[in-house]
């Protein structure tokens, strides 16, 4: 039912995405990375899609001074240590939901 209401072109965004210009390799004022969804038109919730697994990419200057640089996953994972690396993931995520994002890329 839903696929039937929804537009041809409203599939297409669902699914390309917005707010990323491919030409510049930049995102327009308000937008991640990746920003998927309907919003509240059909009650889809939007995927605010960022990058990246070392650190939320700096993709406008008011947040420049405002991400941490993270050590990659695989340095990480070197450590064998479960408990650090729940700490390490919570406190990535929690940054990633602090600036909007729902869903880290990378």
């Amino acid at each position: 039912e839903l696929l039937r209401e929804m537009t041809r072109e409203e599939k297409y965004r669902f699914l390309r995405g917005t707010g990323y210009r491919w030409a510049s390799g930049g995102n327009e004022p308000g937008y991640y990375v990746g920003d998927v969804g309907l919003h509240e038109k059909h009650g889809i919730p939007p995927l605010n899609m960022q990058d990246a697994g070392q650190g939320f990419r700096t993709t406008s200057p008011e947040i420049i001074g405002t991400v941490t640089s993270w050590p990659c996953a695989l340095a990480a994972a070197s450590t064998w240590s479960e408990a650090l690396i729940g700490r390490w993931a919570t406190a990535m995520a929690r940054e990633f939901f602090v600036k909007g994002a729902n869903m880290l890329l990378g």
